[in-house]
């Protein structure tokens, strides 16, 4: 039975989600084109350079999901106590959450400046492809520990609905980016033309350019702030909640990620031309799902908050809100994709047997992007607001890890089938996903205040 929308409610989502989706929304639209911008750059240089900046971004890709599993554990505690108002309790879980960010990020720092060569072999044989990422992933390792803090800074100002602040951080750093990016490039003006060197630097300085602007805030901030003594705090209760929410969002996260990158393990052994054109698509698939994540973050916030509020029903109302969007703008997005498709093709600059796997990746993403945007809402948008993140780790896992990928890897090396064939069955993982989601989603399980009135009373 579904519950009833509350009188005046309905106006009260609209007005929520439009204040804090809309601001999502233009930063990932920012962050889409700059993606798309570089990789029409890399165009001009060379398919070798496209490939090799793919490939070496694979680990870094690895790790800012691990700081997403992180940062949702966080997400959850926060927007909960947020419809509290214990902004001490919030400091002290973002404390532990860049407790941990910071301890992996010296992992995959270590592991990518002085083992770099090992790593690209890991992605791809060709020798030139691997030249060419072991420099450009050198450089680009000191990024991971400046994204251990300001990620975890800026998901938790978006937890208490400070999303301007995140939309013009990093609107702010993407734009610093791709003109960056263009100057290395280039060598326009007094800058050196660098090629993949110069993207690799331009993406060290923009992100540096993050971490001054959250230091900058959180000196200002009166709400929630980084305190050094909050890293280094001892809080049994809050690290066991902690723990219990964000390990197995961590894990969760950890098996899609490396799950993901194994596809590009498998895509990299079946050539260059395969990893050039996926790039691409990829970029596409970003833009297609640009609304789609705007709303499942802004959710997140918003069912959270009212969980946290008390607010049970007035919660389930609002998941059921934000799967009816999450299905209009992925079938939108979808849609775009096939619309700009002859566009998307033609400003690759990918030439040859490349460009043909090209036009057939952003038909099979077009249909991706719709599962992808139901799923995405059902894991981050609902079952992590209430807590339930442990359901999405065994979907992700059984679906990836003991199907999909030793499919693949039996399909491409020894059935042999044509590459696309072998890419079109890779991209229907989101939807052996759908129905168990669902399914789960109809329990109502998800539906809970996790918030600890002791811990709330001892922060007063």
């Amino acid at each position: 039975m579904r519950a009833p929308v509350p009188a005046g409610q309905e106006k009260t989502f609209r007005q929520m989600i439009t204040a804090l989706v809309v601001p999502i929304i233009l930063q990932n639209l920012v962050n889409t084109a700059v993606n798309a911008a570089d990789i029409i750059m890399l165009g001009y240089v060379s398919q070798t350079a496209l490939s090799a900046s793919a490939l070496a971004n694979q680990p870094f890709n690895i790790s800012g999901f691990i700081f997403y599993g992180v940062s949702s554990g966080m997400a959850i505690m926060a927007t909960q106590y947020w419809g509290q108002r214990d902004c001490r309790t919030i400091e002290r879980v973002l404390g532990i959450a860049l407790r941990v960010a910071i301890g992996i990020a010296l992992v995959f720092f270590t592991a990518c400046f002085f083992f770099p060569r090992q790593v690209m072999s890991l992605y791809t044989r060709e020798t030139d492809v691997i030249e060419a990422g072991v420099v450009y992933m050198r450089i680009v390792s000191v990024t991971t520990l400046f994204a251990a803090v300001t990620q975890m800074y800026l998901n938790v100002q978006r937890c208490i609905e400070r999303v301007k602040l995140t939309s013009m951080v990093m609107t702010s750093s993407l734009l610093i980016n791709v003109a960056l990016n263009a100057c290395f490039i280039f060598g326009l003006g007094p800058f050196p033309k660098l090629g993949l060197v110069g993207v690799a630097v331009a993406t060290c300085v923009a992100r540096f350019f993050e971490l001054c602007c959250c230091v900058v805030d959180s000196a200002r901030n009166k709400l929630v702030r980084i305190r050094v003594r909050t890293i280094f705090e001892r809080n049994r209760l809050l690290f066991k909640d902690f723990a219990k929410y964000s390990l197995p969002a961590l894990m969760n996260d950890v098996v899609a990620s490396v799950g993901f990158s194994m596809y590009s393990v498998i895509m990299g052994r079946l050539g260059s031309d395969v990893v050039a054109a996926n790039a691409v698509a990829a970029m596409a698939r970003q833009f297609g799902g640009v609304f789609a994540n705007g709303i499942s973050h802004g959710c997140a916030i918003i069912i959270g908050k009212t969980l946290g509020e008390d607010k049970i029903e007035l919660g389930k109302v609002y998941a059921r809100k934000a799967l009816k969007l999450a299905v209009i703008f992925g079938a939108l997005g979808g849609l775009g994709m096939v619309a700009l498709r002859p566009v998307i093709v033609r400003a690759s600059h990918l030439e040859g047997q490349a460009k043909e796997y090209l036009r057939w990746m952003v038909l099979i993403q077009s249909y991706y992007v719709v599962g992808m945007a139901v799923n995405i809402t059902f894991f981050s948008g609902i079952f992590r607001s209430g807590g339930d993140t442990r359901f999405g780790f065994w979907v992700d896992t059984i679906t990836l890890w003991g199907w999909m990928i030793p499919m693949g890897f039996l399909l491409a090396f020894w059935v042999k089938i044509p590459p696309m064939w072998v890419y079109f069955f890779l991209m229907l993982d989101e939807f052996f996903k759908i129905t168990p989601c669902y399914l789960r989603y109809r329990t109502y399980k998800w539906a809970r205040n996790i918030t600890r009135r002791e811990i709330t009373e001892e922060s007063a």
